[in-house]
């Protein structure tokens, strides 16, 4: 089942199709305020279609909201009514809602058996190629059959309507201004995808830029190992004692691993990021973190004995532009 047509009146910069109402035809039911013909605004959704282009204030916005409005009703407000439409007032108690609409199609067998059960007056014998939701006043919803040539009207309830929205495709926002982050951690990408995982560790929610202050400052320990335990003498006493070196590389470390203890803002940023990276590798490239995971734990125990190697904890994203497009590498660090 997919969206094909969703139907707009009244809304914002979406008044009635005038147009329309130079065309000599009968009016549809839904069409018909009173005794008065309002047509909708029309607008065909192609399967094929992901992107809207358009110039600015050219309603691309007000298009993708409308559709998000007729699926679920949620987040209809009055001040969405078109200031341009007859009906529209500033009245106490005469305040309106704008109106919406949709066509579904290419129905699935038990997709036409849910909305048998949904409207068991539908007749067992009336194919359901396609069938039309209106939404007035914002909890007012009628579905359309064709049938006969008519469409037959089937005002729903609201337990009705709850099974509906389970019937219904599910749209949801993509927030544009979370970015992937440069590298994820294995073990999140396990976490996230079984909540009850609780294996990580501090080290592996530290960026790219934050694990290479590590490295280089462990560095200083792999080239010169006696900077921790050089022993000096003092008078005719040998002592043992941390070299300043030592301690400068000891210190960045640490400062290091407290930059993980980042603001709730900053916190509710990252695990956007992450989970923008979970859904990119795990549900669209449909990889296994616990795949991953065992990756990670073969290549800690083939390469301990490298010093200067640390343990594959994390996964780098490396965007990188191609033309128009941007392709995602995944490197393992």
């Amino acid at each position: 089942m997919h969206l094909k047509t969703v139907f707009i009146r009244f809304y914002k910069s979406f008044n009635d199709d005038f147009l329309r109402k130079q065309e000599n035809r009968k009016p549809k039911h839904w069409e018909m305020i009173g005794d008065t013909y309002y047509p909708y605004i029309q607008v065909s959704i192609d399967p094929k279609i992901t992107t809207i282009v358009g110039a600015n204030e050219s309603g691309k916005s007000h298009l993708l909201s409308a559709i998000e409005k007729a699926i679920s009703g949620k987040d209809i407000e009055r001040s969405d009514f078109c200031r341009y439409s007859p009906f529209f007032t500033v009245k106490h108690n005469e305040l309106k809602y704008p109106d919406f609409g949709s066509e579904w199609a290419d129905l699935k067998k038990p997709e036409q058996d849910s909305l048998r059960k949904i409207i068991p007056e539908i007749h067992r014998n009336t194919i359901i190629e396609n069938f039309f939701i209106f939404r007035n006043n914002v909890d007012s919803l009628t579905i359309y059959l064709p049938e006969k040539g008519e469409y037959t009207p089937y005002p729903i309830n609201e337990k009705q309507v709850i099974e509906l929205y389970k019937l219904l495709p599910k749209t949801f926002r993509i927030e544009s201004s979370i970015a992937l982050p440069s590298s994820v951690p294995i073990k999140k990408l396990v976490q996230l995808g079984q909540e009850n995982y609780l294996g990580g560790t501090k080290f592996e929610l530290l960026d790219r830029e934050q694990r290479s202050k590590i490295v280089d400052a462990l560095d200083v320990f792999s080239d010169n190992p006696e900077l921790i335990t050089k022993v000096r003498v003092y008078g005719n006493e040998n002592k043992e004692e941390i070299d300043h070196e030592a301690v400068t590389s000891i210190k960045s470390i640490i400062s290091s691993l407290d930059e993980v203890i980042l603001s709730p803002k900053e916190k509710e940023r990252r695990e956007k990021e992450f989970n923008l990276a979970y859904k990119l590798i795990c549900k669209i490239a449909k990889v296994d973190a616990n795949a991953l995971l065992d990756l990670a734990k073969a290549i800690k125990v083939s390469r301990h004995s490298y010093r200067k190697r640390l343990p594959i904890s994390s996964i780098d994203l490396q965007c990188v532009g191609v033309a128009r497009r941007k392709h995602y590498l995944l490197v393992l660090l």
